[in-house]
């Protein structure tokens, strides 16, 4: 982590907004009570969006898949779709690898913003890999990984827009503490089994998860994806017998953590 001194006054919004936290929270709602606590860290650190996720290591030991859980506020069905596309990249996934085994070797929570997790500047040329990233609308990110066990983490991605600032080593070191140390947030709202049948999806099939778990219907899908919505029902399906589910609605519930 680095380690720029975080002034009073940021101290100051930071106590207040776990204060504010605990004082709407409900044991009946994590889901609120989550949202509440990263929309009010996505306004003190100027984000634009997040998402909540689970990763878990390959079964191989080669790499890591991460699935949102169904909680993310400010991106599109179509940027999630084009982010779930762009971390396939093997450049990019190289960087996922080297963040999650900092996370899971050390079992310590690391948060580190993409100047951190890209020193070698990989994302910036141009080419293929700055076609995938321009076309999620994102740019700028933070990575704040906390270790569940020795294969799984619950990880938080926070966005900016194409065209903003990256984020800076205070607003990372805000991040950090707010969310290592509010340890229900990563505690809860679990599917049963942590994610293990997560590995055995193929890319597009939990790209097709996680519009599903948007609310978007079959067609909407098709659209986005810029498929048949005979090729989602496929998907759809595979998706459902991954989980032992009949319905959408069931997907849902299930991810949640409602």
């Amino acid at each position: 982590m680095c380690e720029a001194q975080v002034p009073e006054g940021v101290v100051r919004k930071m106590i207040a907004l776990v204060g504010d936290t605990a004082a709407v929270s409900h044991s009946r709602d994590i889901a609120g009570t989550r949202a509440f606590l990263l929309n009010g860290l996505r306004g003190l650190i100027d984000a634009d969006a997040w998402a909540w996720a689970l990763s878990r290591m390959r079964p191989d030991g080669e790499g890591v898949v991460s699935s949102l859980l169904g909680q993310q506020e400010g991106l599109s069905a179509r940027s999630l779709a084009r982010i779930s596309e762009a971390v396939e990249n093997p450049e990019i996934a190289a960087m996922n690898r080297r963040f999650s085994k900092q996370i899971l070797e050390g079992q310590s929570s690391v948060t580190l913003h993409r100047d951190q997790l890209d020193p070698d500047g990989v994302m910036d040329p141009k080419g293929e890999l700055r076609k995938l990233v321009t076309a999620t609308g994102v740019d700028a990110v933070i990575h704040s990984g906390h270790p569940l066990d020795d294969e799984c983490y619950s990880h938080i991605i926070i966005y900016r827009r194409s065209g903003r600032a990256q984020f800076t080593d205070l607003q990372s070191k805000v991040a950090h503490i707010v969310l290592s140390e509010v340890k229900w947030l990563h505690a809860q709202g679990w599917p049963e089994d942590r994610g293990v049948q997560l590995p055995k999806l193929s890319p597009r099939e939990r790209n097709v998860m996680h519009l599903l778990q948007e609310g978007k219907s079959r067609k909407e899908i098709a659209d986005i994806l810029e498929i048949s919505v005979g090729t989602v029902a496929g998907y759809t399906k595979g998706v459902y017998k991954h989980f032992s589910v009949k319905s959408h609605a069931e997907l849902i519930r299930k991810f949640s953590g409602r």
